[in-house]
């Protein structure tokens, strides 16, 4: 309740309201009406790509919400499971609560084992380790929350063995430094959601950008 009062006052109330609206829509024409759950259909459009495929996995980093604005949450409703990553420790509980047949780990992931410092602003779809991002989302009129000390896990030890269909990555700043440390020789996912300009990397990794929104970029493989 703070929290929303933080908000309140920290957003005049034309931005409210506009978001409010918004928000009303996306519930009701693209969760009940369309189906999807994820920002711009992405969910709608790989199930497309994969429209065969039973009982698959997924793998998500940033995983922010176990619902909205979810890449992952079409897919689970149709049983898929899979690992989700999201260092933001406030939603830990509730993904377990409403996705329990997923793994979730509650650590940022990077390259290496280290603690980085992580920016949580009052609306914590903008949270990040990148102080340039969070710079830049300061300078549009975003405010912090608090900053906090989170555990990071190098991605390697997080990808199992085991084959994954679709990995999204949404890591605010830090989507290429990730990919470029992911364990190729073991893991090539079908399908990669990504929300960076990395389509120099992936291509040269046998991949195909086969779709393009305003804020994420679908990757198929194709070798």
């Amino acid at each position: 309740m703070k929290k929303c009062f933080e908000v309140i006052k920290s957003y005049n109330i034309l931005t409210l309201i506009k978001a409010g609206l918004l928000e009303i829509h996306r519930k009701l024409w693209r969760e009940f009406v369309r189906g999807s759950y994820a920002q711009n259909y992405e969910d709608l459009i790989i199930s497309k790509l994969l429209p065969q495929k039973r009982n698959g996995v997924y793998f998500e980093i940033g995983g922010y919400h176990p619902t909205r604005l979810s890449n992952t949450y079409y897919f689970y409703k149709r049983g898929w499971r899979g690992t989700v990553i999201e260092p933001n420790p406030d939603i830990k509980e509730m993904f377990n609560k409403t996705r329990p047949e997923d793994k979730f780990i509650n650590a940022g992931v990077g390259v290496k084992k280290q603690k980085l410092k992580y920016y949580k602003f009052l609306i914590p779809a903008l949270n990040t380790f990148s102080k340039t991002e969070a710079d830049n989302d300061i300078k549009n009129g975003h405010r912090i929350d608090r900053v906090e000390t989170v555990n990071v896990i190098p991605i390697g030890d997080a990808v199992a063995k085991k084959p994954i269909d679709f990995l999204t990555i949404d890591a605010e700043g830090f989507d290429k430094i990730i990919l470029k440390a992911w364990p190729w020789q073991r893991s090539k996912p079908k399908i990669i959601c990504v929300e960076s300009d990395v389509k120099p990397l992936l291509t040269k990794k046998g991949y195909k950008m086969v779709f393009k929104s305003k804020y994420n970029s679908i990757f198929l493989f194709e070798k």
